[in-house]
């Protein structure tokens, strides 16, 4: 598939499942994403989507599984993805996404997975974001050597991965 995702995705209201992974997909992901109340999983990963993650997929309350990875992906994570409350993997690795890591991030209680190595992310690990997590992938960023607040680390954490950065 050489081409965009139709805007008109946001009339499949009875979606749960959309994989579109490996398909040389290019665009951007349009904002009609938000309108799939019911999807779970979400696989876009290695395509050659570009420009931001729009802020519309915080309103995906059932959402479970993000893959966006091996992207070109740019702009700032959504502070709109602390919404996802049912959220258990979270992959934007090997993308440009820059700017801090939300603090909102943290607040997500059932995450387990998070990768977001291989951008160009800043700043330091918001507060609590390590509380329920089994692994999280960091490496390959430019975030700061004072990044680290393992007080906020649980016994849950089985890898952690900050290698390569500044």
């Amino acid at each position: 598939i050489h081409s965009a995702i139709p805007p008109e995705i946001g009339v499949m209201s009875q979606l749960q499942y959309l994989a579109l992974s490996d398909n040389n997909i290019n665009g951007t992901i349009p904002t009609e994403v938000g309108m799939l109340s019911r999807l779970e999983t979400l696989y876009l990963y290695s395509n050659l989507i570009t420009g931001r993650i729009p802020t519309e997929i915080g309103m995906l309350s059932q959402l479970q599984h993000i893959f966006l990875y091996i992207n070109n992906i740019t702009g700032t994570i959504p502070t709109e993805v602390g919404n996802l409350s049912k959220l258990t993997e979270f992959n934007i690795g090997n993308n440009s996404i820059t700017g801090p890591i939300p603090t909102e991030i943290g607040m997500m209680s059932n995450i387990s997975k998070m990768v977001i190595s291989h951008n160009s992310l800043t700043g330091t690990i918001p507060s609590g974001m390590l509380s329920n997590l089994q692994s999280l992938h960091l490496s390959h960023n430019r975030l700061s050597k004072s990044m680290l607040h393992l007080s906020n680390a649980t016994s849950s954490l089985q890898y952690l991965n900050i290698s390569d950065n500044i």
